[in-house]
């Protein structure tokens, strides 16, 4: 038998946390992501895109992110909502979930997605896909 948490527990910890207040999406350019040290959106924001265009500063309200624990295999699956900004010029590189707690220096990034480059959309949607993570703990 493995060592290792007890899922269900884990289970009600990732959805009190991730199922729970308000989401936003941001849009970003020329962001350097460091996941191991930017635990805050004042971390981050700096490189929010431009207001204006079909995007407001502080980004979109999207969905809750969704946790689905698939027991059979011991899989946690974190899922962050579709986001589009509807009639829209835009150029972004980066696209960060994060939780809204009251302030850039208390609200919490929850995901980050890197386009691989500049994507633009020009007086259309510009959608970021629903993105997840995986927690995966084998027997």
């Amino acid at each position: 038998m493995a060592s290792g948490p007890y899922f269900l527990n884990l289970e009600k910890c990732l959805n009190n946390y991730y199922e729970a207040g308000t989401w936003y999406a941001m849009l970003l350019t020329g962001y350097t992501e460091d996941r191991d040290t930017h635990d805050f959106m004042n971390d981050i924001d700096s490189t929010q895109i431009a207001n204006g265009n079909g995007y407001t500063t502080g980004g979109l309200a999207v969905s809750t992110p969704t946790v689905v624990f698939t027991g059979a295999t011991n899989l946690f699956t974190v899922t962050f909502a579709q986001a589009v900004w509807s009639t829209a010029t835009i150029s972004a590189t980066h696209c960060v979930w994060y939780k809204e707690l009251g302030a850039n220096t208390v609200d919490e990034p929850g995901y980050v997605n890197d386009f691989g480059g500049t994507v633009t959309s020009t007086n259309a949607d510009f959608t970021v896909p629903a993105s997840n993570f995986t927690l995966n703990f084998p027997d």
